[in-house]
Parts: C-alpha cells; structure tokens; sequence
C-alpha cells in the first residue's frame, strides 16, 4: 500500500514540473493520496514500526510544495503549512532535497528551537475537514499525556492559568487523538475502497493509540472506543484472527471497569463481547463468564425497567450454550426460568415478543430432549407456533421463529412416528433458509436443520430424492462454515451420518470413506467433557460397523469397540440416547464374537445390552432394538431362559410402538419396522422348553397386527351413535393413555438431574447433531440402517 501511494504521489511530482500543467496535483485525488498516505506513515509510528519515512515525506512535501506553486496566494496557506511540516525531517536528513526557498526557515527555526530541530519527533498535521463519519472526532481533543486535560489545538496555552507540562523528554510529545483518528478514519476508508489490509491494520494501530489517549471521562471516549471495536471486528472478518476478538472483548472489560456513567450498559455489552468471543473461538470459561456478568447485570436492573425483559433472554440464551457444552441440567432449568421471565415481562404487542417466545421454546426444546417428557415438547410446539404467529412473515424474527418451531415438530416426528409433523417441519425449515439471506451468520444452521429434517423424511420417501438432497444441504452448512469455527465438529458429524445412510442405500464405497473421515474428525477435535463427545464417538463406532461390514476387515470391528466403550463411559446414565449408544457398542462386540468365536466378547455384548433394554430414559424403539439382540446373543451363549425373558419385554412394548392417537398409515410403518418379532418371541419360547408361552406370545404379537388390520372398533361405533359427547371423551382418555411414556413415573427432573450430575462430570446431551447409523441383529439386518429413536436419524440442535 505504500509504495502504491508512494508511486501515485511521485508520478503526479513529476509531470508538473515536465510539463507544467499543475493539474495532476491539483486533483481532489491527490489530497486523497496524501492524506492517506499521511495516515499511514503516522499509523507505522505508533505502531512501532519504522522510524521517520523521510521517503515519504520527500513525496509529500513537494506535492504542497507543487500545489502551493500552482494554487493563488489566498488558497495555499495549508499546503504551505503541510510542506513545512513535511520537509522538516527531510530537511534534516538532505538538505539539498528540500526547496532552497525553505533553507532559510528551517535555519531559522534549528536556531530558535533546537531542541526541537527537526521537528522529527512528531511531524503529523492535524486534518482539514475530516469527513463526516461515526468515527469523527473534532480537532479540538487534543491531550497532554501526563495531566489527560482538554486543550485547544489551534490556541497557545495561557502560562497564567495552565502550568507548564512535564518536560521529562521520556515523556514524548501531546498525543492528538483527534488527528489519530481522523488518520485512522482515512485508513479505514481506503481499506472499504481498495481491500488493502496494510490500510486496516494501520487504522487499528491509530484507533488504538487514540482510545488509550482519551481519558473514561471525556464524552468522546466512548466514540474512540467504539472506533476501536469496528475496526477490530473487521480485522477479524478479515483475517480470522482470534486475538481481534480477544482485544475486542478487553476493550469491553475496560469499558465495563473504568465507566463513569452507563456502567450497567457497559457490563451488558461485555457480556455480549464474551458471548460472540465465545461463539467464533469455543472456551467453557469464557461462556461462563459472559453468564456470570449477565447475572450481574439482571441483578442491578430494577423489576420495572424495560430493559430488564432482554436481560433475561440474553442470560436464558447464554445458559442454554452452556448446558449444550456442559450437560449441567439445573443450568438448563435456570435457563428456562429466565426465558418464561422475560415472556411475561413482554408485552402482546410487543414487537421484540416473537424472539422471547422462542427462546423459551428453544430451551423447551432442550429440556424435552434431556427428559424424554412429551408434555415439555408439546409445550415447546405451543409456544412456538406463538412465536411464528407473533413474526409473520417480513418480521425481523420471522426466519429464527420458524427455526426453533421445526425443530421442535421434528423432535416429536422423531418420539411419534406422526409424518404430519415431519412434513410441518420440512415446510418451516425450507421457509427459515429461504428467508435468511447468504450472509446472515445463521445460515449454516438453518441449513443444517433443514438437511437434518429432510434426512428425517428420507426414511419414509419412497425415492431418494429427499436423501441426495439432505446430503447436498448439509454439505454446503458444513462449507459455510471456516476452519476455526468451534461448531465445525457438529457439522462434519452430521454430514458424515447422512452419507453413512446415503452410503447403505447405494453401497457407494467414496461416500462411506468420507462419512468415516468426517466422523473421525468430529471425535478428534471434540475435547473431552464436552457434552456432545458420547455422541460423536457413537456415531464414528456404528460407522467403522459399518465399514467392517463392506469391508470384512476386524481392525475396524475391534476400534468400533474401544470408541464405543469410550462413549458410553463419558455418558450420563440419564442421557436418552445412552441405550442407543450400548446398542451400536453392543451390536460391534457380538460381531467380534462371531468373527473370533472369543466367549468374552459374548459376554460382553449380553452386558452391555442388558443394560441398553433396561435403561427407562430410552426410547420404545431403542429399547426393542436391544432386546432382539440381547435375545440373539442369549441363544448363541445357549442361555435360552434370558433369551426369552428378553423377547418377552420386547413383546410387551409393542403397544407403545404405534398408540392409537397415530394416523392409520403411521402406525402401520412403525409396527412394520419391527416385523417379524411374533416369531422370533415364538421360537425363544419353544428353545427354551415353553411351548405353551411360545403360543401365548404369538397371539399377543399377533393380535396387536391384527387389530391393525381390521378395523374393529364396534363398541366405539356403537357409543358414539348413542353419545357422540362421551364417545370423543372416551377416544381422547385413551388415546392419552396410549401416549404415556414408560418412565412417566420418574420423580421430579430436577432432582433426579442435580443428582446425576454431582456422581460424574457432565457429558452426553442430545443437542446438536445427529446419531450415526446403525444396524438391528445380525441375523436380520433392515436395508436401511435404524438410526435412532423409531427408526430415524436423530438430527442436530441448531436452531437460533
């Protein structure tokens, strides 16, 4: 950039003197180079870099010299005042390579100061009429460093009233932080203009400089301040460079430290500076920061102010990250209390209403999640189809309330079987992409709940349309994202389950090469202790399954194993994916067996999902999965009675595979997910010396299909002619009936969470990506990978 301007500047010195024809210097362009070249030479200064650019201050001072030649005596007081200043330090370097018209001023003045003679400790002129710019500081905010005090830079001080400053000539000369930041204004418009990062980085080293010289209690401190951040947030777009962020957040904590006035807004945006530090570089301890100084902030907030509403999302927003990265449930519990806060503080016509009710239902959304409580989910829908309502479409959150709300109909697609709900959420998943423009720092999320929604819909489509399509969104929310970004792991995990599943339809042998890589990637640079690791490590366990599988190579089978037992270690007993997670460990080590015939592996794989079928946080299709598994392996061992015992317990969970408050033709998809069960509980039975149970089970399996197949609900019929009131009531309590969950009689959440959570450190959460794919029993593996609750993959948890 120098030497551009540098070039620019001597070519227009040459021409008017070869041609006389002053026009090149008398161009506005020319000032333009000179101030910016100015800026940037002052900008090397206080930054520490060269000494005095005589170079570059030959250029410039024979382009005033040049125009004052050229302009009428009237007009060219301030290109002579610049030449002077100019040609000071070159005076002294050459004089011969300044005007021989200037020798005898600059004698006169090495005369008359030659302490200051010449003049090469701070040659920078102040600006002429500095554009207007929200970086703006008027000339007159010049400072002496030692006593911070106000004074004119055009009027000399008087001596009755302003004592002499510090002569100690360690002390360096008055910083004008009003020039510095007029330069660092020029750096900063040229860098818009041409993209050059030398002119950024200059105008940081001057925003800087001029911040640090203005004192907290001037009134345009805060106005240098936040000069200072800009310039630092686009050095970050910039480069990526996480230190901006880092300086960003420091100039915060001094705002917050050393303000005179509006210290509770100045505590409230560092706490948004941690959270954005935060979301571009990772860090617990900076997340928990940015919560401990919200707090701080609702603390000190009056109960009637009217920021106080924001104050709680900010905080419900920031303790929801935190659970997500810790697994801590009273977090999440604070969180939604927060969020509820902020809802009823918010009035209905309310315009910021839209944002608060998701955000509720977002932690809603989380809450259901870690529970399995249907009545929370449901909550969850509720308040997001408020949400929605509230921000039609061209509302600011009209895109972040569709977000929130399809995730939430998917999770209970997932927990139902109900495709209605699905389709609802591909439809709001589409319309929050569509209405999010490609800049928006959301839109790799958006399109990341999409591409998980239409994975979703893959299982039930009847081509593969849905399935390529969820692999391309995916792919380009994994691409949308840079190399640093802390999010990148969940990205490439949920990228890399659907080619796994893309790779089982298609026996595409690249696609699963690539799905294993990502998988691996999420798992190596996910620390330990972070929440999500079980689940990485589930999904790249259940994917060397599958590799092993194409491939008939054990070393993939035996580090499925090792992964897996990882996971499960550093998951929470409550967590509800850990069935799925002992299942695909499960199912690695009773493939062992049958490539090794080694006994303990076998034993093994029955302990391992023993406990998988037993966990009461699971869901029915996890727990079924286990336990024909669990059958398998008792018979192979020739333990025959907990091979029977273990299809008995699947047998008994049918039912609740397919409630009757279902559409007919989903409950008849998910009843065929588990076909075969009849008889395989009729075979345990008859190994096992029970032919008479072998009977009993058949017709208890059987009868559940055959009920499905003829519609006989005659009793039913029969009431609602008579009492049609009384026969809805009756189909609404049962149907109810039918939709509670096994472990509805758990005790209270929070309790049973606080307790989890003190016997080992947080880990596993279901919150922001999808379980990998993995297969039933060996003897009947399904074409398509059951991938998670009722079938389906289970896909990620970014919704805002």
């Amino acid at each position: 950039m120098r030497e551009k301007l540098l070039a620019a500047i001597r070519a227009r010195n040459s021409h008017t003197p070869d041609t006389g024809d002053p026009t090149p210097v008398l161009d506005p362009a020319a000032l333009k180079e000179m101030d910016t070249l100015l800026a940037l030479v002052t900008a090397t200064s206080v930054g520490g870099g060269r000494g005095v650019d005589v170079e570059a201050f030959h250029a410039l001072g024979w382009l005033c010299w040049l125009r004052v030649q050229a302009l009428p005596v009237d007009e060219w007081d301030d290109d002579l005042g610049c030449a002077t200043m100019a040609f000071g330090p070159v005076f002294a370097a050459d004089p011969s390579a300044v005007p021989e018209a200037l020798h005898e001023f600059f004698a006169q003045q090495a005369a008359e100061h030659p302490a200051d003679a010449p003049f090469a400790d701070h040659p920078f002129a102040d600006d002429d009429d500095p554009a207007e710019d929200d970086r703006f500081v008027p000339e007159d905010l010049v400072f002496d460093p030692e006593r911070h005090e106000l004074r004119s830079g055009s009027q000399a001080p008087d001596p009755d009233t302003d004592p002499a400053p510090d002569t100690d000539p360690d002390s360096g000369p008055p910083v004008d932080a009003a020039a510095l930041t007029n330069k660092g204004v020029e750096l900063t418009e040229w860098y818009e203009r041409d993209g050059d990062p030398e002119a950024l980085q200059g105008a940081l080293h001057l925003f800087r400089a001029a911040f640090a010289a203005v004192p907290p209690d001037h009134p345009k401190w805060d106005l240098c301040r936040i000069n200072l951040v800009i310039a630092l947030g686009t050095w970050y777009d910039a480069t990526r460079d996480p230190d901006a962020l880092r300086e960003t957040v420091d100039v915060f904590r001094t705002a917050a430290r050393d303000a005179r006035s509006e210290r509770l807004a100045r505590r409230a945006d560092l706490s948004a500076a941690l959270r954005m530090l935060f979301d571009h570089t990772g860090g617990t301890a900076t997340l928990r920061e940015a919560v401990d100084v919200r707090r701080d902030v609702i603390a000190a907030t009056a109960d009637a102010s009217p920021k106080l509403p924001a104050h709680l999302t900010d905080l419900g927003g920031l303790l929801r990250r935190l659970y997500e990265h810790t697994g801590d449930a009273e977090t999440l519990h604070e969180a939604i209390d927060a969020h509820r806060s902020a809802v009823a503080a918010t009035s209905p016509g309310d315009e910021e209403l839209a944002a608060r009710l998701t955000g509720l239902g977002g932690a809603l959304q989380t809450l259901s999640e870690h529970t399995g409580d249907p009545e929370v989910l449901r909550e969850a829908i509720v308040v997001g189809r408020r949400g929605t309502g509230a921000a039609p479409a061209g509302h600011p959150y009209h895109a972040m309330c569709l977000a929130n709300l399809g995730v939430s109909l998917r999770t209970a697609f997932e927990d139902t079987g109900d495709l209605d709900l699905l389709h609802e959420a591909v439809d709001a998943h589409r319309a929050c992409a569509a209405a999010t423009p490609d800049d928006h720092p959301s839109r790799a999320s958006r399109l990341l709940n999409l591409g998980n929604t239409l994975l979703a819909l893959s299982g039930r489509a009847t081509d593969g349309a849905a399935l390529r399509e969820a692999v391309a969104i995916t792919r380009a929310a994994t691409a949308a994202l840079p190399d640093d970004h802390p999010d990148l792991p969940m990205y490439k995990s949920n990228l890399g389950n659907a080619l796994f599943i893309l790779a089982d339809e298609t026996r595409d042998q690249g696609a699963l090469a690539e799905a294993c890589e990502l998988a691996r990637a999420a798992v190596t640079a996910t620390p330990d202790g972070h929440a999500l690791k079980p689940r990485y490590q589930r999904n790249l366990a259940a994917g060397l399954t599958q590799l092993f599988r194409r491939t008939g190579e054990q070393r993939w089978l035996r580090e499925a194993v090792v992964i897996g037992r990882a996971g499960v270690a550093a998951a929470d007993d409550d967590w509800p994916e850990l069935s799925r997670t002992l299942y695909v460990v499960g199912s690695a080590l009773y493939q062992l067996f049958r490539e090794t015939g080694d006994d303990a592996h076998l034993a093994e794989a029955r302990s391992v999902l023993a406990r998988a079928a037993a966990l009461p946080t699971a869901s029915v299709r996890d727990l079924i999965d286990a336990g024909r598994l669990l059958s398998t392996a008792a018979t192979v061992a020739g333990d025959h009675t907990a091979a029977l015992a273990a299809m008995e317990a699947v047998v008994s969970r049918l039912p609740l595979m397919a409630p009757r408050d279902l559409r007919r033709a989903d409950r008849e998809h998910r009843l065929g997910e588990v076909a075969g069960i009849a008889g395989r509980a009729a075979a345990a039975a008859l190994s096992a010396g029970r032919p008479k149970r072998a009977v009993e089970l058949l017709e208890q399996a059987r009868g559940l299909l055959l009920t499905e197949g003829m519609d006989a609900r005659t009793e039913l019929d029969r009431l609602r002619d008579r009492a049609p009131d009384l026969a809805d009531e009756f189909a609404r309590l049962r149907d109810r009936l039918a939709r509670l969950d096994p472990a509805a009689g758990r005790q209270d959440d929070r309790a049973r969470s606080a307790r989890c959570a003190a016997r080992r450190p947080p880990s596993g959460t279901r919150c922001s990506t999808v379980s990998a794919p993995v297969q039933g029993s060996p003897a009947s593996w399904p074409r398509r990978p059951s991938t998670g609750c009722g079938g389906r993959p289970k896909p990620g948890r970014s919704s805002w």
